[in-house]
């Protein structure tokens, strides 16, 4: 039987942390040891960060996740389909972007089963995948 969890975060980057432990509760809740779960949860983090950061000079208004758990696994879609990215830096350490955007998506791609990054003119998406 699946579970579909649908979460609409607001950009502001201190979200983030509520991100990742709704996702890591529901991975823990659904069977995942102890180190699946912290592997999700970085990844996670990883992935909103880049999704919503990574290449603008703002952060997004607001994003999506989707997290769909059945029992082979967890199915994580994080979506960010906010052109402006009007939210402010406060700090802008993120003046090499593509370095440390790639940092995180090589951190993601070790620490989940299946990744997948779509980018077209509507949205911009990382898929996760977490087999048991």
């Amino acid at each position: 039987m699946s579970q579909i969890i649908k979460l609409t975060i607001p950009g502001d980057p201190e979200y983030i942390k509520v991100t990742k432990t709704t996702v890591g509760s529901a991975a823990s809740l659904a069977g995942f040891d102890y180190e699946s779960v912290e592997d999700i949860k970085i990844a996670v983090g990883e992935a909103c960060r880049n999704i919503t950061c990574h290449g603008f000079s703002g952060w997004s208004e607001q994003y999506d996740l989707v997290c769909d758990i059945d029992d082979a696994g967890i199915r994580i879609k994080v979506t960010d389909s906010d052109p402006s990215h009007g939210v402010k830096k406060e700090i802008m350490p993120c003046s090499k972007c593509p370095q440390e955007g790639e940092l995180g998506m090589c951190i993601v791609e070790s620490v989940m089963d299946d990744v997948q990054i779509l980018d077209d003119s509507d949205e911009r998406a990382i898929v996760m995948i977490k087999r048991k």
